[in-house]
């Protein structure tokens, strides 16, 4: 199975966990998109750099008020959640108009974030990995 498909698989086991998530992104820190599901693909391409720019932000933040680097970004808005986690190089975000709570938006990304990296990196530790577990 290629590494496309296999990303694919966990975002479709992403999408049985949390049934109403209506977006789906992996993507690099640095904003290149890896994998990614969504009912609008148009946007999608922006989607990708918009989320890396946040994490940067919130790193400069945390740097700034003397924080160590942020795992995660919570956006709640009148009308939806998005929830970004990140393990290593790799951010993996989802979002949905549906009235879930956040701490089901968070219990899936947690558990397939370190799916995903080890996926895309086989070649490093899983201690690593599986420290984020």
């Amino acid at each position: 199975m290629s590494i496309r498909e296999e990303l694919q698989e966990i975002i479709r086991d992403i999408h049985m966990d949390c049934r109403d998530i209506e977006g789906v992104v992996v993507a690099t820190v640095d904003g290149f998109m890896v994998a990614t599901d969504s009912a609008e693909p148009h946007i999608m391409e922006e989607v990708s750099p918009l989320i890396a720019y946040l994490f940067g932000s919130a790193e400069n933040l945390c740097v700034r008020v003397r924080k160590s680097s942020p795992s995660q970004i919570l956006i709640t808005t009148d009308n939806g959640i998005l929830f970004a986690v990140r393990v290593g190089d790799i951010v993996l975000s989802a979002w949905t108009s549906a009235p879930i709570t956040a701490g089901m938006l968070y219990v899936v990304l947690r558990k397939y974030a370190p799916k995903i990296a080890n996926i895309l990196f086989k070649e490093k530790t899983t201690a690593t990995v599986n420290a984020y577990n």
